[in-house]
Order: C-alpha cells, then structure tokens, then sequence
C-alpha cells in the first residue's frame, strides 16, 4: 500500500532529518510501518482517539525500547523523532494559529486544544512504555549537517504525500514547493539574528508565493501547495518536546522549546496569512475594475 510506503519514507527520512544515522532510519522505518498499521486497522474502531493514541504509542514506545536493549547503540531519541513525525498534529497546530490570525478564534482555540490532546496522549504513551521498560524519554536530539537535512526533505516529503494527502496527482509541484523554500529557511538561519521566526517566516513567505501561483493556475485550494511546500518547517517534534518537559515537569526547558514551536507555527501562519490576504485584495480589485467596466 501507498500508504506503508509513505509511512516509512517519513518515519526514515525524518530520523535523518533531526540527526539519525543508517540504523536510526532503519528502525525507525520498520516501526513507523507498523504504527502505520495500528492507524489503518485500529483507529477506525476505537470509540476515542485519543485513547487510540494512548495505545498506539505505547506499543510502539515498547518496540522502540526493546530495539535500544538489542541494539546499543541505537539512538532512542532520534529513531522517537522520526516516528512521531508520522502522527505528530504540528500542521494541525499551524492552522490553528492560522484561523485565529485570520478572525475564525473559536476555530482556531479548538484546533490548538485538540493538537495539544493528540499530542498529550502521545507523550503519555510513550512515557509509560519508556517507564516500564526502565528507559528515560529525551528530545534532545544531535544537530545535523544542513546538506543532509536538505537531501532528506525530499524523501519526507514524498512520504508525507503518500501518506496523507488527497491530491496526490499533483503530488510533484508539491515537492519543487518544499525544495524551493526550504533553503531560504537555512540562509537567514545561518545569516539572520538568532530567532526561529525569521527564518520559518521567510520560507513561509516563498512557500506561499509558490503556492498561490500554482492554486490559481490548477484552479485548486493554496492549501494543497502550502501545506506540502512547508512540511519540513512544521513544528511537530518541538510539539511533542514541549508537552514531554511539561509532563516531566521540567518547566523551563518546556517553556523554551514550546517559545520556539510557537515561533515556528506563527511565521508560517503569518505568511500564509500575508500572502493571501494581498493575493484576495488584488483579486477583489480586479473585479471591481471589471464591474466598473460593465456599468455604463
């Protein structure tokens, strides 16, 4: 199935991303399958999802831990990294912020409360498997060269659209979207001031332009291009760090990291925000010029 195969390109391909090595992928790849499969066969006939998530995160939370014991030197934290990229709601908590910036508050509240619900109950199963097993859970995860971070958005990618998404037709400009924009993210973030929302906003900024471009040439939704085009921005391990210091009760380093998820989600909303509200302006003038026209 497309979706197995998209399940392991992300679960891979994102362990690469936040640091990984060969091993990390691998196992990673193999237990973001089988999460792929508890979600295909099991979400469906379970009456909560979030006690869904509580469940599927604690099997795989298992599996990631007998991997440690059989393979030492296996990084537990990279190889959780890549696998929670598969379930993680980091778009979700973007388009949360996206709809209150936009004037739909009480959309944009319920979207937040429930990212965090999803994300909570992930934590918590990870946490107790981890617990059980005599293991520690830690999110801090070795920083990578950004060539290779570069060369692997484009199996992340891929897998993210063979995973979740409707259009999938259209699938390759989605991909040119996100290796477009992603090396304005690695510019400023080397020449800019020490900040995360710059460098998102920027890239965001592009994605956006991309995307609009492309909506109106396919006649299809910005939302099939941008939410492609900024995948490897979306804040979902920083999601699942925030929520796991908190559980830990470490305050401090959960205010950090969630200061920086929330930068991330507020530069991508904002451009999104920007570019569609010039784009509609633009849109709006236009066919008030052509009203104009018509009326003698």
């Amino acid at each position: 199935s497309w979706l197995y195969a998209g399940a392991l390109l992300v679960g891979a391909s994102y362990t690469v991303f936040f640091g990984g090595n060969a091993l990390d992928a691998a196992v990673s790849a193999v237990l973001s399958v089988i999460l792929c499969f508890l979600v295909l066969k099991l979400s469906d006939k379970t009456p909560n999802l979030i006690g869904f998530n509580v469940i599927a995160s604690f099997i795989i939370g298992i599996l990631v831990c007998a991997a440690g014991y059989l393979l030492p030197t296996l990084s537990l934290e990279t190889t959780l990294s890549g696998i929670i990229m598969v379930v993680i709601p980091g778009l979700a908590m973007t388009n949360s912020i996206r709809d209150m910036l936009s004037g739909d508050t009480l959309a944009g509240l319920m979207r937040f409360a429930e990212s965090i619900l999803w994300t909570a109950a992930l934590v918590f199963g990870f946490t107790v498997a981890f617990m059980l097993m005599g293991l520690s859970v830690h999110t801090e995860v070795p920083a990578q060269n950004y060539l290779i971070k570069y060369a692997a958005v484009l199996p992340a990618t891929v897998g993210i659209l063979l995973f979740d998404f409707s259009r999938r037709k259209l699938f390759i400009l989605g991909i040119i979207g996100a290796m477009i924009s992603y090396p304005f993210y690695v510019l400023v973030q080397m020449t800019g001031p020490a900040s995360e929302f710059l460098p998102v906003f920027t890239a965001s900024i592009v994605a956006a332009v991309y995307s609009e471009i492309l909506a109106h040439k396919w006649r299809v939704p910005t939302a099939v291009f941008f939410a492609v085009a900024v995948m490897p921005l979306i804040p979902g391990r920083l999601l699942f760090s925030t929520v796991n210091f908190v559980v830990q009760s470490n305050w401090a380093a959960a205010s950090e990291i969630g200061n920086t998820a929330a930068m991330t989600s507020l530069g991508i909303a904002t451009a999104i925000c920007i570019v569609w509200t010039i784009s509609r302006t633009w849109e709006n003038l236009r066919i008030s010029k052509r009203v104009a026209n018509l009326v003698p």
